[in-house]
């Protein structure tokens, strides 16, 4: 009975260090992968991101200006009035672009300062200013290459960020309950030990009285048998 006693303490504690084991490793995990996506988040804030925009790039730009209008391109047509008035832009480089890359007298209204029908004729006759003379070269290849779409990763990143460090919590007040909201598993050894041993004892002290009960009773039944025998006799 104490080796099995013994040998079930030890079953009992190597689940207890491979359970332990298991916790401290989805811990670490998590604890590390948490660390990576801070610096990585932190590097993408600090980082100054630029776009370089080659000759190249231009130039297949100013080449698309041509089929703004076209009823067969009206998609280029929205995207072009789009990033001038999103990005308070004109042209590629310059307004004038508008002027040598197409057929048209004066850029699109989507120009204007202050947009309205008409708008680009008159300020190019009479006010320059009220267009803008910004190009929309570097603008338009940051947003299309994604800078913008970076704040989105970043949520996404800060939201599994904020659910691993509430699993870190979770796995932090497990391991508390565990450990230290429950009795010494020494006490518990001792007490399943202790109540082996007296059920032990109870039984073994059970086989040591069976043999004198007998005796007892043998003598018990010849000491009748004997006093009936006598009795007879005497009758």
């Amino acid at each position: 009975w104490y080796q099995s006693s013994s040998f079930r303490s030890m079953e009992r504690n190597k689940t207890s260090k491979y359970e332990r084991k298991t916790r401290d490793g989805y811990f670490g995990s998590l604890l590390v992968i948490f660390c990576i996506e801070l610096a990585c988040g932190v590097w993408t804030y600090e980082q100054e991101i630029t776009v370089p925009v080659q000759w190249s790039d231009m130039v297949t730009l100013k080449s698309r200006m041509i089929n703004y209008g076209l009823p067969r391109y009206h998609w280029l047509t929205h995207a072009w009035n789009f990033f001038q008035r999103e990005f308070k832009c004109c042209g590629v480089v310059y307004f004038t672009d508008w002027l040598e890359m197409t057929e048209m007298d004066w850029p699109p209204d989507s120009c204007c300062v202050r947009e309205f029908p008409g708008c680009s004729k008159q300020a190019h006759h009479e006010d320059l200013s009220d267009l803008y003379q910004e190009g929309c070269d570097k603008k338009m290849y940051t947003f299309l290459r994604g800078t913008k779409q970076l704040q989105v990763l970043r949520f996404l990143g800060i939201s599994i960020g904020v659910t691993q460090i509430l699993a870190m919590i979770l796995t932090i007040t497990l391991v508390w309950a565990l450990y230290y909201d429950r009795q010494d598993p020494r006490t518990d050894q001792m007490l399943s030990l202790k109540n082996d041993a007296t059920q032990h004892l109870s039984c073994h002290s059970v086989e040591l009285l069976k043999p004198s009960l007998t005796r007892i009773l043998e003598h018990t039944t010849m000491a009748n048998s004997f006093n009936t025998h006598f009795e007879m006799e005497e009758l």
